[in-house]
């Protein structure tokens, strides 16, 4: 039979390895959604592109270059957001290795908070994309 103490450490073990796996798994989703910003404006370039290239259709310039611009925009705010997302880890490990919880809440939430800003803006220039995208083949 285990006593109090080795109850307690095994406990924490458990609960050791459950915050890891958290923490992995939200470190994937984050990087999921990095990239899905990059590609899906990036991919909607191409194929914007591709389609014209290809469609004997009358096609509004009045629609598609706002297009482009907002699939640009996308793409731009998405590799802002990869370079912002870098600094708030670099932070994150440099307070790791000092040992500085408090410090990391504080230095890294700008850097946070701006990635995720431009990752929700980038996913936004997509939608609006497709939307000029759509009036501009009618």
């Amino acid at each position: 039979m285990m006593d109090q103490n080795e109850f307690e450490i095994k406990k924490f073990e458990i609960n050791s390895s459950q915050n890891e796996t958290f923490l992995n798994n939200l470190i994937d989703l984050a990087k999921l959604m990095l990239h899905s910003a990059i590609y899906v404006n990036g991919g909607a370039l191409i194929a914007l592109l591709t389609f014209l290239g290809n469609s004997r259709k009358k096609i509004s310039s009045e629609f598609v270059i706002p297009a482009f611009s907002v699939f640009s925009v996308g793409l731009v705010l998405g590799l802002i957001a990869c370079i912002f997302a870098f600094f708030a880890q670099l932070r994150f490990q440099q307070d790791l290795i000092t040992n500085s919880e408090e410090n990391f809440v504080k230095r890294a939430e700008w850097n946070r908070s701006v990635a995720l800003v431009c990752v929700f803006g980038s996913i936004a220039s997509f939608l609006i994309g497709c939307f000029l995208s759509i009036f501009s083949i009618v």
